[in-house]
């Protein structure tokens, strides 16, 4: 059974990417939770505090994921496979919800929390690909010159990886793959 905090936020997501961030109410979250709105604003404050716990844990989720590629037993090539792969899955996510949730992490509730939730995720990103790389140098798999400026540029790509529709194929994902790997391979 969840915690009352780990509910509101459940249904609190549900909710952002069914209706949108904009036409959510506290009202509606609490009453999809079962939970009064004195309870709803006994854990959060605002909608914004709501979605910035949502962005929170959205993120560590993902985190998470990436922690379990970096720390598998696979090789350093296999894991960056599985590092780019991932990363395709939460731009898909993304656009999926584009015109509610995602519109609502670039532009709404322009806050410090949000923003400080935000540059964790990408630090801590930024630290499990270039703990990957590292991991590949070190083992004699990526080219070392290569590999020690891949981690700016790798991440560059892949945001911006999806630029026009005909560019979310597998296909192109599989050779953006295989772009990034074999540049990156000693």
């Amino acid at each position: 059974m969840l915690k009352t905090r780990d509910r509101l936020i459940e249904v609190a997501h549900r909710l952002f990417l069914l209706k949108g961030v904009e036409n959510t109410t506290m009202r509606d979250i609490a009453d999809a939770s079962d939970k009064g709105r004195r309870t709803l604003y006994t854990y959060f404050k605002s909608k914004g505090d709501i979605f910035n716990a949502v962005i929170k844990r959205e993120g560590e989720l993902y985190l998470k994921s990436l922690e379990g590629i970096k720390n598998s037993t696979e090789k350093s090539v296999i894991k960056l496979e599985n590092y780019i792969q991932k990363r395709f899955e939460v731009l898909e996510a993304m656009e999926k919800h584009h015109n509610s949730f995602i519109d609502w992490i670039r532009n709404g509730f322009r806050s410090t929390a949000k923003r400080d939730i935000l540059t964790v995720i990408r630090r801590r990103d930024t630290m499990i690909l270039q703990a990957i790389i590292t991991e590949g140098v070190h083992n004699g798999e990526f080219d070392p010159e290569v590999g020690n400026s891949m981690v700016p540029v790798l991440s560059t790509i892949i945001r911006s990886a999806y630029i026009s529709p005909e560019q979310k194929d597998e296909d192109y994902k599989t050779s953006l793959t295989k772009f990034i790997i074999n540049a990156i391979k000693k």
